[in-house]
């Protein structure tokens, strides 16, 4: 990752159009060896999960031009990269595995489901109420908890409709997204055995994105596009 690291620390301090178009060709050798160590990942991410099947690199990695059309930050360009590892690539409606490189301000491994449809998001509800006693073991395994840390969720205040106020869950009921993820550090990074440690993240991740990608496949909807 030395040369996505390198140019992404650049990049954070010259996010404007003119120094991009200067620098476009290391632009061009960071992303080949982005994209040349998920050709890589994709493959051992399967191996630990093979509901993922195997998705191109392309159909997992975002653009890096922003969508700056409603946002009061105007750089043009994000200053990390990023790649989702799913059943359908990066716009599955799956649980997930989820790798980001941003070396001037946090890289991480997360898995989980982030921002899901209405009817995806009532179906994990259900299934965590349902299968309280699983899913509480899970998050709580020492292995789990131990490594992975929680994104803060958009909560409600109250348990949705639907559900008991008294049920064990109802803390979790509340919850608009269910990911968690695992820091790396920019020594991480650049060490030679990334590719080991990034599958080790992604394998602890595996039981718990099972858990909610159970819920994902009982789901019978035409509004929504399982992939």
């Amino acid at each position: 990752m030395k040369k996505t690291v390198q140019f992404l620390n650049s990049l954070s301090r010259n996010n404007n159009r003119g120094w991009f178009e200067e620098h476009r060709d290391e632009y061009q050798e960071a992303k080949a060896e982005f994209e040349a160590f998920l050709f890589r990942l994709i493959p051992v991410v399967n191996s630990l999960d093979p509901s993922v099947g195997m998705p191109e690199v392309k159909d997992c990695t975002y653009r890096i031009y922003r969508d700056i059309r409603f946002s009061g930050d105007k750089t043009p360009y994000k200053q990390h990269m990023g790649a989702y590892i799913a059943k359908g690539g990066k716009n599955s409606a799956f649980a997930g595995y989820y790798f980001h490189v941003e070396p001037a301000s946090d890289s991480f491994c997360s898995g989980g489901i982030y921002c899901p449809e209405k009817s995806i998001l009532r179906a994990l509800r259900e299934e965590i109420d349902d299968s309280w006693e699983e899913f509480d073991r899970l998050v709580h395994d020492a292995g789990f908890s131990s490594r992975y840390q929680w994104f803060a969720s958009r909560s409600l205040k109250t348990v949705p409709k639907g559900f008991s106020k008294d049920s064990p869950a109802r803390e979790w009921l509340c919850h608009s997204d269910y990911c968690y993820f695992a820091p790396l550090s920019v020594d991480q990074l650049l060490s030679p055995g990334l590719m080991d440690l990034v599958a080790e993240r992604f394998k602890g991740m595996v039981p718990l994105n099972t858990f909610f990608n159970r819920a994902i496949n009982s789901i019978q909807t035409d509004s929504v596009s399982i992939l």
